[in-house]
């Protein structure tokens, strides 16, 4: 790593230990004439997103941060927390007195803010009084001002109140089916045999599971929003949700880009219908078969508990309050689930099940009951528990901060082939599962950072930063970030054995990191542009992030790759580096001299999930 990309020795080290905390997002501020602006706008970014750290006396030059130092910090400090507790400048005091200190580095003081996650029911916390034009999300490393949809979501998941809970008024049995209903019954009889509830009549057992209420102040009744989901019919559903989708979709081959399914369900009923519909579908052909002996699952095999146990987390979990469709495919090499609506907890809670915020409690305890929910909380770790148990990779879970939507990827790829494992032993030394997890992801990624690292193995980010600064000592991992991340790459005990050097007219011009596995497979992707002198643009760039969405690739690599002109191949990836498709590989360093490109994580998402062509937009 050259001299000129190495960020000042205590300023890389404060780095890492703020991106040892849960919050892992680093801003940089100059702030020579006091308490800047934009820094408001910046803590009411970090309040609304995940949280982060601001640091000020800290300039970013030539994609490098470099130590300024600040000439009255004990009276910024002073000032900022004075305005803090400014009620008209930010509507939620969201730091306290131990979260904002001086630090001095390379002989020079700077102020340190840590700006924590907002509780959901202090959110929005805006600036200047005004929440329609004071709240900011942090969104690609920068501020972005919320729009009047997203200011209103944020008040309505603010409220302590299930989204399911309230009562429809004008929906009553007659909106119910009354068949499923029945089967619903029979396997709570079963499952509860002395409950007294067992012994009413339709009506009054809706209300006894709350899916029936009445209003105490004005006395309407009604269906809940939860027994209308549960159990509703078609007609009654799309008269409360103008748009009610829920999606499955199979593919039986992933070599087929024409082909956007092979089986589809779109589900436009009830809950308890979809589960009884797709659960059988997901698990037709697994080597264990769903039964039910009563409500008493018998017979399944781990794979089975965990599309149950995630079909039953995208039913109940969905925002359902908004338009936008739940989706679920599986393909031979995995499955996917998406719905709408962000979890309510930090993704470490939701890993970690230490805590939990369901947005509809009445459906997680309505699923419960008939043996089909855990106890609130323990979903997602059951999960990825099982999956790992399974030796598969670690699933691929995005919370929905930036886009409002949870997902989850399950892939039938085990979590370290016996390449990595021959690789692993081959560097002469013992790894615990966090070391082989980082080791292994710079070899196939290019990078590992924290945040990265965190999601693999669940552990906290803490543990994870130790993990981390520990392999860099030993020089199996070196920095290769010159700004506000801590980001890492394959170090020099590790490169030796890695490296690669094959004929320059099928590998790239210079030794790389890519394993020849990974290569190859990239130059059979690439010969659908590779193999025909002219390719429209769409092609081209459709073949480009599908590439990139594999491994970091260098405008030489894409050269060798796709055949064609440097220059040309240049244009291409600015119009797909302004478009968010791809992104740079050293994001806070466009000029780094190894640059590379790799797919948006939103994109890579996608191209996993769909392969290549399916399509996620809803007619």
């Amino acid at each position: 790593m050259s001299s000129d990309t190495v960020v000042p020795n205590l300023l890389d080290t404060l780095i890492e230990r703020l991106q040892g905390s849960e919050t892992l997002e680093v801003e940089v501020k100059l702030a020579q004439g006091g308490i800047p602006k934009s820094l408001w706008e910046t803590v009411s970014a970090f309040a609304n997103t995940n949280g982060g750290w601001i640091l000020l006396g800290v300039k970013e030059l030539n994609s490098r941060l470099e130590v300024e130092g600040l000439s009255k910090a004990s009276k910024m400090l002073d000032d900022f927390y004075n305005t803090l507790r400014s009620s008209q400048k930010i509507s939620y005091p969201i730091c306290n007195a131990q979260d904002a200190r001086i630090e001095t580095v390379d002989g020079k003081e700077i102020l340190v803010i840590r700006v924590p996650e907002a509780p959901r029911q202090q959110r929005p916390v805006y600036i200047n009084g005004n929440p329609y034009t004071g709240t900011y999300v942090r969104r690609h490393t920068g501020d972005h001002r919320c729009t009047k949809p997203e200011v209103d979501r944020m008040m309505r998941e603010a409220s302590d109140v299930g989204a399911d809970s309230a009562i429809l008024h004008g929906f009553n049995l007659n909106d119910i089916d009354l068949d499923a209903l029945g089967r619903y019954r029979r396997l709570d009889q079963t499952l509860h045999p002395g409950e007294p509830r067992n012994t009413y009549d339709d009506l009054r057992y809706l209300t006894a599971i709350n899916g029936y209420g009445r209003e105490r102040g004005t006395g309407k009744e009604g269906l809940t929003v939860a027994g209308l989901l549960l159990l509703g019919t078609d007609q009654a559903i799309r008269e409360w949700r103008s748009r009610h989708l829920i999606d499955y979709r199979m593919l039986q081959t992933e070599d087929d880009p024409d082909r956007r399914w092979d089986d589809r369900v779109p589900w436009e009923g009830h809950l308890f219908g979809a589960f009884e519909n797709i659960y059988l579908r997901l698990t037709t052909g697994l080597a264990t078969a769903f039964q039910l002996q009563g409500a008493t699952r018998i017979e399944e095999s781990p794979v089975h508990i965990v599309l149950r146990e995630a079909l039953v987390n995208l039913l109940v979990h969905a925002d359902y309050a908004v338009p936008e469709a739940s989706l679920i495919v599986r393909k031979p090499s995995e499955f996917f689930f998406r719905n709408p609506g962000s979890s309510r907890i930090s993704e470490f809670d939701l890993l970690h099940g230490d805590r939990s915020d369901p947005r509809n409690p009445e459906l997680v305890r309505m699923f419960r009951l008939i043996g089909l929910a855990e106890e609130a909380g323990t979903g997602i770790p059951k999960i990825i528990r099982a999956w790992r148990e399974l030796g598969l990779e670690t699933p691929k879970m995005d919370a929905g901060t930036e886009r409002y939507e949870f997902t989850l990827q399950l892939r039938q790829a085990h979590l370290l082939s016996a390449e990595d494992r021959r690789w692993l032993k081959s560097l002469n030394s013992q790894w615990n599962e966090a070391e082989q997890l980082a080791l292994v992801h710079a070899k196939h990624h290019g990078y590992v950072d924290n945040a990265t690292l965190t999601r693999l193995t669940g552990q906290h980010p803490a543990d994870i930063s130790k993990v981390l600064v520990s392999l860099r000592n030993r020089k199996f991992l070196q920095m290769i970030s010159g700004g506000r991340y801590a980001c890492y790459e394959l170090g020099s005990q590790a490169i030796s054995v890695t490296q690669i050097t094959t004929n320059t007219s099928t590998s790239p011009s210079k030794q790389e990191t890519i394993p020849e596995n990974l290569w190859n497979e990239l130059m059979q992707l690439g010969a659908t542009v590779r193999d025909y002198s002219r390719v429209d643009r769409v092609t081209l760039e459709k073949v480009l992030v599908q590439l990139c969405s594999l491994a970091p690739l260098s405008p030489n690599d894409l050269v060798i790759i796709l055949q064609r002109k440097k220059n040309y191949l240049l244009k291409v990836i600015r119009t797909l580096l302004v478009s968010g498709r791809i992104n740079y590989l050293y994001s806070d360093q466009p000029s780094h001299p190894r640059q590379k490109y790799v797919a948006t994580e939103i994109v890579c998402e996608e191209i996993s999930a769909q392969q290549t062509t399916l399509d996620f937009n809803y007619n």
